[in-house]
């Protein structure tokens, strides 16, 4: 793929870790939803979703982001996003999206957020 973007999908404790490294912009944002909306129709209805390291993300992939937001809950799951920077947690807020995703700081701390809500 000839992006700035690497997703990497890992199954951990009946929750899929999603880790975005770079960008999400026009060339890749097809890739991300794939990997990301993937994860669910695998069965798995808790997402992490680790964007400590993406830079950018365009409308596409916000898009794709609450798509898997919509199908998790169908599933009585949720999503959690670690360590959104503060522009993705802004630019969330301001399309009033903000509340639809749980922050966190870490993958422990999203696996204790599903515990909580008896989702594991």
């Amino acid at each position: 793929m000839e992006s700035l973007l690497g997703i990497e999908v890992v199954d951990r404790n009946n929750v899929k870790l999603i880790r975005v490294n770079g960008n999400i912009g026009t060339e890749n944002s097809a890739d991300f939803r794939e990997k990301l909306l993937g994860a669910i129709e695998d069965g798995i209805s808790q997402i992490v979703l680790d964007v400590e390291r993406m830079n950018y993300i365009n409308s596409m992939g916000i898009g794709a982001m609450v798509d898997a937001y919509n199908r998790v809950k169908q599933s009585d799951g949720a999503l959690a996003l670690v360590n959104p920077s503060k522009e993705l947690a802004q630019l969330l807020k301001i399309l009033r999206l903000d509340k639809l995703f749980k922050y966190v700081a870490t993958y422990d701390e999203a696996l204790e957020y599903f515990l909580k809500r008896k989702l594991l």
